[in-house]
Parts: structure tokens; C-alpha cells; sequence
């Protein structure tokens, strides 16, 4: 019985593949009667039926399951199923019609704004990839930086004499590329020179054949067309070999969209009166207006912070700036071509660092030594990143700061000199895990792991408790933040220059060519600076000495805290809700609010333990604390039994789908070629965090290779079948 029906839904899933491997969108509705899948991971039971499911789901059509409630009872059995994660919306589940044992799942298409926002001007941009740096620097060189500076008394005229010579020798020495954002109908215009020639002449010796029906022209013809064939096949390799030197995954993304015709616009976003916002102009309005309403105004308290240093011993006041140090420091960026306020790449800077490490000198030393910061430093523009959820939803997407590249550059230089003073006076606390070297979400969950497990081998249960703070990097209050900077040793001009980098900062959102009205920045550490992270990391270190006396334990890695307690299953974790109790107080205390519909805990502890002994209960203000089986932790999906059944699960469906975007849009059919686009970007996928939850179980080490094994075979297959047109 077990065998025909097996076969029954391997002939199903043959056709529905089918029906997915098309380019169009794909919906797939109905009662599939597999209650045992666990969609908030895409993972089931080892069984062969839901293992034929989960593999056409995952490797053929790569779809996308919407219905997260139940329809019948307790189970999920009626699934609304699509190949685009846009395409569906609002999905609820409402009481069956009738006499039906099934509930009623209603949703929204989204297909009406296809063609919006489509626009016909030709915007212009500086092609960075072409421009000459070597006479950029020569240019630069012969400048006369000391006659210049001589007439600048602030650091606001300094930058602007600066902007404005490098300006003339950007529009000099660097080509602008005219660009139509309509789709264009004359794909060959995008090849080279050479092959656009080859092209024509198959043309021309296609047209001479069918005038003239002479067998001597159509081996021409067939001579020009192998010989232009050749060469976009060349041509196409070696744009995808370049591709996977470069190893990033914004560049694959890219070029993956780019093939597919896919845009990665942000799509209708919904205002606070729930309508629908489809021009770009209303986007960043509403985006901006969300990102400004999530600020904290100050209660003007000053809560009491006992100093961490003694500072007339140790503290940091003064950082030196010279012309070898900020060389050193411009010939470590990241070559991007994003732009900042001040429209300034980083992949000028390091392209020239030699020549602009005298000026920058100059205007970092002016700048720090008046504490003052140019105007254009102060601004940024806000990029809505989608994080999760529904993509209409303005709360969805995380504001990424994009600031002035020279700014980030003198940060880099004061945040390595406060991470230095930080670290060997160990002032950062040994739990936290985040934006500090040799540390990393690994080490995090390795320490972690360590503990309960053993707690595990002593027959104890571990209860942890998970928190998530509401919008914490935007919403620290600047006057608090600067009570802790004094307490750990930053003084001086580094303390009065992060004050002036801090205050009367702006924000505007850019999409496209459309930008909001700028609004100002009234708390939180900017998102995108390199400061930042590290003006939060001592914000929230203190947060580790109200558990001094408590047997708890707890890990942070930036903004995400776990406190866990291990126990007798006959005693009680009371310890625990101590620790709850006052990390509520302090979050009161220094305006860091908790998202208590974010938090929640998980029981650890063996299956006879798990079976025999209720759980304890935790609250938050009055709010009991959801228990979950199963929990994301910083990456890694981890069970109540310290089993990874599903983690791997989810990542074997996430390479699985880069690999099916690897096969459906290189063109190459060079064997060597995909095999190493597939250990580019397909294995660390498979291998992200293999220290902590590496397979010991042959089923689960079956399922991670077949990633590899399925593409080893699609490629051979798809070299077998180009061959006769090769020949």
C-alpha cells in the first residue's frame, strides 16, 4: 500500500515539475494531505513519501509554501503553493462552508504593478570600472594641498576646496554611461565590438544565402554562424569565470536577475492608513516616516553609571592622524562603486589612496582636533532593506545607513584605536560575541552548545530564554549612550567628536532617482557606519553585572540575548525569572525597549524528560513567554533535543535553489566551470556553521551530499545534450 501510493506521488511530482520548470509564475493550490511538514523549516519526518514531497519542492520547482495556520484540526493540509515569493499576499484561513471538515485559505495576487514605476529618462552615472585612476592621481599629486588649505579656517570649508578639485578630475578622467531604465529590445547592443561584427556578418551571409540558394553560401553561412556561435560562448565564460573569481553575492545576484528579467525593486508598500503605495516618491515617504517613528526621545534622567576605569590612569582621549595611517587605512576598503551624500566610491579611495591620504590627513585632523564634522558627513541616505515577513509592511525592512565614504574611512581609523583600548584593558564584556575579532555567532553558539549539553549528560533540563530588543540600533538614546562612553575612559576629543558625529544627524530614503524629504535623527547609532556597532557594544556591555550574583547564565552577540538556566526536573527555575525581572528593569532604565511578542523560551532536556514533566513558565510584564520546540539561533536552527534535523533541512533547501539558479543561467557548459560556481556559491551554504551542528547520522549526511550529487548529475546531463550542437 505503501509503495503505490509512493509511486503515485512520484508521478505527481514528475508532472508538477514539469508544470515549475517553466519561467512564468506558478501557483499550486489544494489538499495535500501531509500534515507532518514543518513549513516554517521545510522539514518532515524521514519518510518516504514526505521526502519525494520536499524534494520536488525544493529542487525542481523551488516553491514557496504561504498557509502558516491550520486548516483541518492542528494540521496544515491544504497549502497554497507558488514559484515567486511576490506573487502571493494576506493570506488568513477563516471557518470551513457548509459541512466541511476543511477551513477556508484566502489570499491576494499580486500582478498589478508589473509594469509600474518603468521610467522613460535616461538616467547618467559614472562608469567606476572604467576610469582612469592613474591620471586621477596624477592629477591629485600636483596639487598644491598646503596653499589650498592655508585659506580654510573650518573643516567645512577644508572639505569643500577637497570635493571640489577631485570633482574636475573625476568628470575629467572617469566615462558616463547614459542608461534607459525601459527594458531594452536590442539585446546584441550589450556584447563587444568583435562580436557585435561577428553578428552582422552572419546577417549578411544569411541574407546572401536565401538570395542566391547556392550550396558554396550556405557553408559560408553555417561557417559565420558556428564562428559567432563560438565566440558568445566564449564571451559568456568568461563573464561567469570573472563572476566566480570575484565571489560575491550581490554581483551573482545580479547577474542571476539580470537573466531572468527579474526586478529587485521594492515592491507596493502600505502606509499607516493600510493604502497602497506604488510611485517611489510615496515609498520613501512612508519608509522614512516609519524609520523616523521608531526613534527615542530622551526622558532627560540621568541613570548612574559607575565608572569602569579610572580615568585619570586610563583613557582614551586623542587618536593620531598621518598621511601613512590613512594610506593604510583607504587600501583596505572594499573597491564598491556605491555612493554616499558626498557621491565619493570607496573604490576611488583605494584606487588612489596615495594621492588623497595628504588631504584626508588634513581634513581628519581638523576635524577631530575642532570636533566638528562637515554637513555632508551628517547626512545619510537610508536604504530599506527587506528582512522578513510581509514585503508590504514598511516594519519588514531595516534602514541601512549609507554615509559618506571619506566619514567611514576616519571612523575606521577611531574605532580600531577604541576596539584597541577596549580589548586590552577588558573593558567588553567575555559574553559578548559581536563585532569583536575572533569572536563571531560560532563561538556564540559553540559556548552555548558546550553548556547544555553537558547539561544533558547530567539528567538536567536547560531553560533558555530569548530576547529581542524593539529596534535597538535606532533607538539608543544619545545622551545615555554618552554617559557610558564617559564611564569606559573616552574622553577628551574623541569623546566631544562622537558627540558632534552623534547629534543633529539627518536622514533621508533614496529609490531610484527619487529621494524623501530629510527628517532629523533624534537617537540610535547609524546602521551602515563603522562607529556604530561599537558605540552599541559598549552601550549594552554593562547589561552583563545584573546577573553577577544570579546562577545564570547568558551569551550576547550584539543586540540578541539568551539567559539560560540548568535544573532538576523536580526543582523550579525561579533563578531565571529573577534574571528576567531585572533585565526588564534595566532595559526601563536606560530606554531600550524589549519586543516582548519577539521573545520567547525553549526546554531543553531529554525526550523522557521532555514527556514526564511540564515546563516552567516565564513572564515579561504580565505577558507569558511563548515555549517553542524549535528555535533560529543566530543562524542555526536548534531543537529541543539538540538535534539539527531541520537546520539541515533548511539549508539543503536553500543550496538547492542557488543551484538551480547556477544551472538555469550560466551559459557556460564547461564542466570545470560550474563545478566551481557550485563551491563558490552553493557549498558554504552547506558548510556555514558546520562546527556546531555537523552530522553524525548517515540520513542526514546523505541529505547534505545529494545537494552535490543532484548538480554533479543535471550538469553531465546538460553537457551530454549540448553536444551534437557543439559538433
Amino acid at each position: 500500500m505503501l509503495c503505490s501510493r509512493y509511486r503515485l506521488y512520484a508521478s505527481k511530482c514528475k508532472m508538477l515539475a514539469k508544470i515549475c520548470s517553466s519561467d512564468k509564475v506558478t501557483f499550486i493550490m489544494g489538499d495535500f494531505n501531509l500534515p507532518h511538514i514543518d513549513w516554517s523549516y521545510y522539514h518532515a519526518t524521514d519518510n518516504i513519501i514526505y521526502n519525494s514531497f520536499l524534494k520536488f519542492v525544493n529542487s525542481y520547482g523551488q516553491l514557496i509554501q504561504f498557509v502558516d495556520q491550520p486548516t483541518r484540526e492542528d494540521n496544515i493540509l491544504d497549502l497554497v503553493l507558488s514559484t515567486s515569493d511576490m506573487s502571493i499576499s494576506d493570506v488568513d484561513v477563516f471557518p470551513p462552508i457548509g459541512s466541511s471538515d476543511h477551513n477556508v485559505v484566502m489570499f491576494n495576487t499580486n500582478f498589478v504593478n508589473s509594469l509600474n514605476n518603468h521610467s522613460v529618462s535616461t538616467p547618467t552615472f559614472f562608469d567606476w570600472s572604467r576610469a582612469n585612476y592613474a591620471m586621477i592621481s596624477e592629477d591629485l599629486c600636483s596639487v598644491n594641498w598646503n596653499h589650498i588649505f592655508q585659506h580654510c579656517f573650518h573643516v567645512e570649508d577644508c572639505w569643500s576646496m577637497f570635493t571640489e578639485t577631485l570633482t574636475r578630475s573625476v568628470n575629467e578622467h572617469v566615462p558616463v554611461v547614459h542608461t534607459s531604465t525601459k527594458r531594452d529590445k536590442y539585446p546584441t547592443r550589450h556584447y563587444p565590438r568583435y562580436i557585435r561584427k561577428l553578428i552582422n556578418d552572419k546577417g549578411i551571409a544569411w541574407k546572401r544565402w536565401k538570395f542566391s540558394k547556392l550550396e558554396c553560401d550556405k557553408l559560408a553561412y553555417k561557417a559565420a554562424a558556428a564562428q559567432c556561435s563560438s565566440a558568445i560562448k566564449r564571451y559568456h565564460a568568461a563573464k561567469e569565470l570573472e563572476l566566480i573569481r570575484k565571489n560575491n553575492l550581490g554581483s551573482f545576484y545580479n547577474y542571476v536577475n539580470k537573466k531572468l528579467n527579474s526586478r529587485s525593486d521594492i515592491p507596493d508598500i502600505c502606509d499607516k492608513d493600510g493604502n497602497l503605495c506604488t510611485d517611489n516618491s510615496a515609498k520613501c515617504t512612508v519608509f522614512n516616516n516609519f524609520f523616523a517613528s521608531v526613534f527615542t526621545n530622551d526622558d532627560s534622567t540621568t541613570p548612574t553609571l559607575s565608572p569602569r576605569v579610572n580615568t585619570a590612569q586610563v583613557h582614551l582621549g586623542s587618536v593620531t592622524f598621518t598621511p601613512a595611517v590613512v594610506c593604510t587605512t583607504l587600501k583596505k576598503l572594499k573597491p564598491t562603486t556605491s555612493l554616499g551624500p558626498d557621491s565619493i566610491p570607496n573604490i576611488l579611495l583605494k584606487n588612489c589612496a596615495s594621492a588623497l591620504s595628504v588631504p584626508l590627513c588634513h581634513i581628519f585632523d581638523t576635524s577631530f582636533k575642532d570636533n566638528t564634522l562637515p554637513h555632508c558627513w551628517k547626512t545619510a541616505n537610508v536604504l530599506p532593506v527587506f528582512k522578513k515577513g510581509n514585503k508590504s509592511d514598511p516594519g519588514n525592512y531595516r534602514p541601512i545607513s549609507m554615509t559618506s565614504t571619506c566619514c567611514r574611512a576616519m571612523e575606521r581609523i577611531l574605532n580600531n584605536a577604541i576596539l584597541s583600548y577596549l580589548l586590552e584593558n577588558q573593558l567588553i564584556t567575555k559574553h559578548q560575541h559581536g563585532f569583536i575579532r575572533k569572536r563571531s555567532t560560532c563561538t556564540n553558539l559553540l559556548e552555548c552548545l558546550q553548556d547544555w549539553t553537558i547539561n544533558l549528560q547530567l539528567r538536567k533540563c536547560t531553560d533558555v530564554v530569548y530576547f529581542d530588543f524593539k529596534k535597538a540600533f535606532d533607538s539608543v538614546s544619545h545622551p545615555k549612550l554618552l554617559i557610558k562612553l564617559k564611564a569606559y575612559g573616552l574622553t577628551g576629543n574623541l569623546l566631544n567628536w562622537i558627540t558632534n558625529f552623534l547629534l543633529d544627524r539627518r536622514q533621508c530614503v533614496k529609490l531610484g532617482d527619487k529621494v524623501s524629504q530629510p527628517v532629523p535623527v533624534l537617537s540610535g547609532v547609524p546602521q551602515g557606519s563603522v562607529l556604530g556597532p561599537t558605540l552599541f557594544l559598549l552601550f549594552i556591555n554593562d547589561v552583563s553585572n545584573i546577573f553577577d550574583d544570579l546562577a545564570v547564565s547568558f551569551k550576547l552577540y550584539a543586540d540578541d540575548i539568551k539567559l539560560y538556566s540548568c535544573y532538576n526536573v523536580t526543582s523550579s527555575g525561579d533563578t531565571l525569572s529573577v534574571a528576567i525581572t531585572r533585565l526588564c528593569e534595566w532595559s526601563d532604565i536606560w530606554q531600550l525597549s524589549i519586543a516582548v511578542q519577539k521573545c520567547f523560551t525553549c526546554s531543553i532536556c531529554s525526550y523522557k524528560s521532555n514527556a514526564h514533566f511540564p515546563r516552567q513558565s516565564y513572564m515579561i510584564k504580565n505577558t507569558v513567554l511563548p515555549s517553542v520546540n524549535c528555535v533560529r539561533d543566530l543562524g542555526v536552527i536548534v531543537d529541543c533535543h539538540l538535534k539539527f534535523d531541520a537546520h539541515i533541512s533548511l539549508i539543503v533547501r536553500k543550496a538547492m535553489f542557488r543551484s538551480r539558479l547556477i544551472l538555469q543561467c550560466f551559459s557556460s557548459r564547461n564542466k570545470d566551470l560550474m563545478l566551481k560556481a557550485f563551491f563558490t556559491y552553493v557549498r558554504p551554504i552547506l558548510v556555514y556553521y558546520s562546527p556546531v551542528w555537523s552530522p553524525r547520522l548517515k540520513y542526514l549526511i546523505d541529505r547534505i551530499e545529494s545537494v552535490q550529487k543532484i548538480f554533479y548529475q543535471k550538469v553531465t546531463r546538460l553537457m551530454e545534450c549540448s553536444i551534437p550542437q557543439t559538433s
